[in-house]
C-alpha cells in the first residue's frame, strides 16, 4: 500500500479518477514502484477493472492505465485478466453490503499465465473487492498473486 487516502494522496487519486488528470497514472505508478519489492521478471501485471458505467463516464479505465504505467516502469508484461460483471457501486455503502455485493463480480477474461500475478487496485476499504478479485484469479492459477493497493480508505 502506498499510503492512506488523505491529504495529497487523496487529492492525486481524486484528480486522476474524477477530473481526468491522466498524468496521475504516471505519478501513482512511480509511487507504487517505490514501495514494491523486486518481482520475478515473468510477473504479469493486471488490475481490478472499473465498472463499465464509470469507464463510460470518465472515458477511460483508470486502473488499466495505472497497470500499464507500472508494468512499463518495471518492464513487466501487462494483461487484463479479469472482467467485471454487474454494476455494483460501493461508494456510500456499509461494510455488510460491500462484502455481499462483490460476490461473483469478476470473471476470468483471459488465460492466466503460469507465472506470478501482480493485481492492482486503487482503494482498499473493507477488502471486499480485492478479495473477490483474488478469489476469482485463484480459480485458474496456483501461482503467487501479489496484491498492490494504492490507498487505504477507512469506512466512514
Amino acid at each position: 500500500m502506498v499510503g492512506s487516502r488523505q491529504d495529497s494522496l487523496k487529492r492525486l487519486i481524486n484528480l486522476y479518477k474524477f477530473e481526468r488528470t491522466l498524468s496521475g497514472a504516471q505519478t501513482l505508478a512511480m509511487l507504487a514502484d517505490t514501495i514494491l519489492p523486486i518481482l520475478p521478471p515473468d510477473t504479469h501485471v493486471t488490475f481490478v477493472p472499473t465498472i463499465s458505467s464509470h469507464v463510460r463516464q470518465r472515458g477511460y479505465d483508470h486502473m488499466s492505465l495505472l497497470a500499464r504505467e507500472l508494468a512499463k516502469r518495471r518492464a513487466l508484461p501487462q494483461k487484463q485478466l479479469l472482467g467485471r460483471i454487474g454494476k455494483n457501486v460501493q461508494h456510500g455503502t456499509d461494510r455488510k453490503t460491500r462484502l455481499t455485493q462483490q460476490k461473483g463480480t469478476f470473471v476470468v477474461r483471459d488465460t492466466i499465465p503460469e507465472s506470478p500475478v501482480l493485481l492492482i487496485d486503487d482503494i482498499y476499504t473493507t477488502g471486499a473487492t480485492i478479495n473477490e478479485a483474488v478469489k476469482t484469479l485463484r480459480t485458474q492459477t496456483t501461482q503467487p498473486i501479489i496484491v498492490l493497493v494504492i490507498a487505504r480508505q477507512p469506512l466512514e
